[in-house]
């Protein structure tokens, strides 16, 4: 049996996460204890209110929600009411059997588990400990659990596969916004609970592997700007399909500012996992013989670590990420060292990377090498190095260089004007009200006099409005 413990600061989102999985066939309700009603009469607000109602003893408690999910081997066909008696057990051995909570039991998973949805505060207010929770009484109580009632094992059972998610089927996910919904959101539990990842294109390394991508938005839209995360489907192609969903939707909420949270810890946690892959990888290039991507990504495959390449627009790959499913983490080629990025890959090969696996960089220089793909006026590479050097590039013959001049200001005379314009309220630009000023007092027909010198005049006309004129300071 393995125990998951998660905290949040919404009661609500809890409980809708899971009788939404209800109303969809997908789970069921099987055990509710400490509330004032029999199972079979409670209705959903029933439940939350409950819940919500026991919080709001203790206002000091913001992450007032805790969310327990206990997950068995596929193996084990267990009975609702063991299942129930689990749940008790569980509970009693942490000593929360005294608070209210709802037992859920779900169908949409390769392994049969359940979820137990409470609160951190007791009937008297007081606030529930929860620190090292997990480490200590949990535990100690799956231990008991696993020897009283004849479970398989979590520690040393295996290679753990038994719990492994499958890939969302697209196909599948594609009919409505609650099944894509609910096929992401069993990813985001298994992925973002479990593995150690210190970015954003690190978690998607692992999400691509289940057809799943966090996606921050294009660099001017509005998602980006703000700091939110959309999750969406990608098909076998890795191509994005169907409507993205936001990450707040989401009962957990992995949101960027969340995963964020989960970067610095992460990083520290998975520094013992460093050297053994990179010596499964230095394992490979030991002797001699062929050395090729495919036969390094069959060698790593044996020990569950996967090679996941970025992508750039034109199909070039831009940089290799080693995804570690047997102790669930992810680094880049580039954390490990320049031998395990991807040029430092490359140099270690016998047998060449395939011609559309090379990087962005490497098409530029190819086609810049290839006499067919220049124009006249693409400059050789020759060329392009002595820009940066004491050597001149002479200019094209006939190429006559010319010094930018700033356009001058043209000031016009009354003249200038059609004088049929100003017998009628118009003016190209500027503030109705100063021209209406200006008529009124007469100064109209006195700038529009072919005397008028203008330097009595608050104001400057030009064809293109006008702007209040700067006072000139007198000399003393």
């Amino acid at each position: 049996m393995v125990a998951v413990i998660k905290h949040g600061h919404s009661i609500r989102n809890v409980i809708t996460y899971n009788e939404n999985k209800v109303r969809a066939g997908v789970a069921e309700c099987i055990h509710a204890v400490n509330y004032p009603k029999d199972l079979k009469h409670l209705t959903f607000a029933n439940k939350l209110t409950r819940l919500t109602k026991q919080a709001a003893l203790n206002k000091d408690v913001t992450s007032n929600s805790v969310h327990f999910s206990l997950n068995f081997d596929p193996s084990e066909n267990l009975s609702k009411e063991t299942l129930i008696q689990i749940a008790d057990t569980y509970m009693r051995k942490l000593g929360m059997d005294d608070l209210p909570y709802v037992v859920y039991q779900h169908h949409d998973a390769a392994h049969p588990h359940i979820h137990i949805a409470t609160v951190k505060v007791r009937a008297n207010g007081d606030r529930v400990n929860m620190d090292w929770m997990g480490k200590n009484q949990s535990s100690q109580a799956r231990e008991e659990i696993e020897n009283e009632f004849g479970l398989i094992k979590a520690k040393g059972h295996g290679d753990g596969s038994e719990y492994e998610v499958e890939p969302v089927n697209v196909q599948k996910a594609l009919y409505g916004r609650i099944q894509t919904k609910r096929a992401i959101t069993i990813v985001l539990e298994e992925v973002i609970g479990k593995y150690k990842f210190t970015s954003l294109s690190e978690l998607n390394s692992i999400l691509s592997r289940y057809n799943v991508y966090a996606d921050k938005g294009s660099q001017n839209s509005r998602v980006f700007k703000n700091g939110g995360l959309m999750y969406r489907m990608l098909d076998d192609q890795g191509n994005r399909v169907g409507v993205p969903i936001k990450a707040s939707s989401f009962f957990n909420e992995p949101t960027l500012k969340e995963l964020e949270k989960k970067f610095g810890p992460n990083e520290i946690e998975r520094l013992g996992d460093m050297k053994p892959l990179k010596n499964h990888i230095d394992r490979y290039f030991v002797g001699n013989g062929s050395k090729s991507l495919e036969g390094l990504q069959q060698s790593l495959l044996k020990e569950k670590i996967a090679m996941v390449f970025n992508k750039n627009k034109q199909g070039g790959i831009s940089g290799v990420s080693y995804v570690d499913h047997g102790k669930k983490s992810v680094f880049k080629g580039s954390d490990l060292g320049k031998a395990y990025g991807l040029n430092g890959i490359k140099n270690r090969f016998t047998v060449p990377m395939p011609e559309q696996e090379l990087t962005k960089k490497e098409i530029r220089a190819k086609e810049s090498l290839s006499p067919s793909t220049q124009s006249p006026t693409t400059l050789t590479s020759t060329q392009k190095k002595e820009r940066y050097t004491n050597k001149k590039t002479p200019a094209p013959k006939g190429h006559v260089k010319t010094p930018h001049q700033k356009p001058q200001r043209r000031t016009y005379s009354p003249n200038d004007f059609d004088k049929s314009l100003f017998k009628v309220p118009y003016m190209p630009r500027g503030n109705p009200a100063i021209f209406a000023n200006y008529k009124a007092n007469g100064w109209i027909d006195i700038w529009l006099s072919p005397t008028n010198t203008g330097e009595n005049m608050a104001y400057e006309f030009t064809m293109t409005g006008y702007k209040k004129k700067k006072k000139k300071k007198h000399s003393t």
